[in-house]
């Protein structure tokens, strides 16, 4: 990932995102300062952004990724840069120590459940973006995706002044 000097409003103008704002689906105020991670997550299922919206909105769980990126390269943006999303949920326990993270009561922690005593760690949405890919086990990533979420990593660390750590979903959660 990179900041080419461009500013974020520029970047984001090359990108095709869409919004799809759901106040549902922010559960409290991220400042800059609060922004250390970029995780990134894999749909696990077919469909759109759009219509992954629609079954977010209807499980009543209140989880969402800032961005959804879709196989054709579109993205779709759920939460904005400044709001908490739930997309990383619980952390191995020890993990909050291992990312330098903490839950600070930022996080409103709305339709959180906990899943043991193995996961006992809840922070990362304090300190992250969520990044969600329409991907299935088995297929590979389109070239119009990828390209997507390098422009879209861009935007993010430019829109924050600085070059976020991304890290697999798979690395906070076991």
């Amino acid at each position: 990932h990179y900041i080419d000097g461009a500013s974020a409003a520029a970047i984001r103008a090359s990108l095709n995102i869409s919004e799809n704002y759901h106040s549902e689906l922010w559960h409290g105020s991220k400042p800059a300062a609060y922004q250390k991670y970029i995780v990134m997550h894999d749909t696990e299922g077919g469909g759109n952004g759009n219509n992954i919206v629609d079954g977010w909105l209807s499980d009543g769980s209140f989880v969402a990724s800032h961005f959804i990126v879709n196989r054709d390269g579109s993205i779709v943006q759920v939460v904005p840069l400044d709001q908490i999303a739930h997309h990383a949920g619980y952390g191995d326990t020890g993990h909050n120590a291992l990312y330098g993270i903490s839950e600070d009561g930022r996080d409103d922690m709305r339709g959180t459940q906990s899943i043991g005593s193995w996961a006992s760690d809840y922070g990362m949405n304090d300190w992250s973006i969520g990044i969600e890919m329409v991907h299935m086990t088995g297929q590979d990533y389109p070239e119009a995706q990828l390209h997507a979420v390098d422009g879209l990593i861009a935007y993010i660390d430019a829109s924050f002044g600085f070059q976020s750590t991304i890290i697999d979903h798979k690395a906070w959660r076991s």
